[in-house]
């Protein structure tokens, strides 16, 4: 039998770090594939499981035969029926919102030009070049940045380490400069790559004369604006005139540039970069449940409580607030005092908070009730989100 007149099957591959690769083959031959990589997300007090998806690749001479569309479909029922509450992916134009994606978080970038006046390493404080063993520390830095923030994706500090930290054993694509106290201790570290890597074309960019940098991060205020001179000088030392972080107007790094006179750039992207969807309504919530609460809790002009019911295509689920806290359940309840019906992606978004609230329910099909809006607002405010590039594998 020739390899053209094999049907094709999928089939699931176990990968490093509780990967799993979804492949169609004809025979043998892997002929188009995708990789769920398993991810912890902060929303801010909590700690959401999310999948991320990458990889997608269909051998050239088999493509436009729907077979990505089948990897892709065969991968999100993959998904659902494991414990991710959310899937992520770098996407395409007018490609992944068959799959139920759609855009959730902006783009950031902040411009600092390299003649600014900056501040000068302390006495004793030194600047080297990564090493492996630092790893550690810089994990510890980056969960320690994004701590209460939304989008980022934790990293482990200890072994296995996240695949983003494996971009720099890529001497070629990538470098990174540690800050070293007085103590001994790193306090912080610029990661910087080049032009080629290819989620910098994603990035709202002027121009590429300038210092690319992923990754900036300080644990304290001193350790910022030292950490920021060093990349103005390490533009400089390369012949360019300004520095392009990929950071968002929040946090010490941020704050140091502002007092610099840097400029900050958002970019949202109608259908591409990085996308969302929801795999489980009553997953996210339960995972998210800190956060609610948290928010529920210490909001102005507090209710008693609120029962709320959340209708998606993917599921529903009943919320009741008081002044506990919290309280997720799967399916809805009765008497409740708020209905709101969705879109699993447009949950998604509520989610994460990268667009005001009123923006997505307004447009809902079916705009809910102003009492129950004012709640969904509350718990699902505007945020800021952000992700961190080298996540992007």
């Amino acid at each position: 039998m020739t390899l053209e007149m094999e049907s094709p099957r999928i089939v699931f591959a176990d990968g490093d770090r509780n990967s799993v690769q979804v492949r169609l083959q004809i025979g043998n031959l892997v002929v188009s594939k995708a990789t769920i990589i398993p991810r912890l997300m902060r929303i801010g007090r909590s700690v959401v499981r999310v999948d991320g998806i990458g990889g997608v690749e269909t051998h050239e001479q088999y493509r436009h035969k729907g077979y990505a569309r089948r990897v892709l479909t065969e991968a999100v029922n993959k998904m659902k029926s494991g414990d991710a509450a959310l899937s992520i992916l770098w996407g395409i134009p007018n490609f992944y919102h068959r799959f139920g994606f759609v855009s959730a978080i902006p783009a950031h970038i902040m411009s600092l030009d390299a003649s600014v006046e900056h501040e000068t390493i302390p006495d004793g404080w030194t600047v080297r070049p990564f090493r492996w063993e630092d790893v550690d520390s810089l994990a510890r830095l980056h969960n320690e940045f994004i701590k209460n923030s939304v989008g980022p994706q934790l990293r482990g500090d200890s072994p296995p380490y996240s695949p983003a930290w494996n971009q720099l054993r890529e001497e070629a694509r990538h470098e990174c400069k540690v800050l070293i106290d007085e103590s001994s201790t790193i306090v912080a570290y610029a990661w910087a790559c080049s032009s080629d890597v290819w989620w910098t074309d994603f990035l709202p960019r002027q121009d590429k004369n300038s210092l690319m940098l992923a990754e900036v991060v300080a644990a304290d205020e001193l350790a910022a604006d030292v950490i920021l001179g060093v990349c103005v000088d390490w533009a400089k030392s390369k012949g360019l005139s300004r520095i392009d972080v990929a950071t968002p107007p929040t946090g010490n790094v941020a704050a140091a540039g502002m007092l610099l006179g840097a400029r900050f750039t958002i970019q949202y992207h109608r259908c591409q970069e990085i996308m969302i969807r929801c795999l489980d309504p009553y997953r996210l919530l339960t995972q998210m449940e800190p956060e609610l609460e948290y928010r529920w809790l210490h909001c102005k002009d507090q209710l008693d409580k609120f029962s709320l019911g959340i209708f998606t295509d993917e599921g529903n689920v009943t919320v009741f607030l008081d002044r506990n806290g919290a309280h997720i359940f799967e399916g809805i309840h009765d008497e409740l005092d708020g209905r709101v019906f969705m879109t699993q992606h447009e949950l998604a978004r509520l989610s994460l908070g990268a667009y005001p609230p009123s923006a997505i329910l307004s447009r809902l099909d079916r705009k809910p009730e102003d009492k129950t809006a004012e709640v969904l607002e509350r718990i699902f405010p505007f945020t800021g989100a952000f992700v961190c590039p080298p996540d992007s594998l």
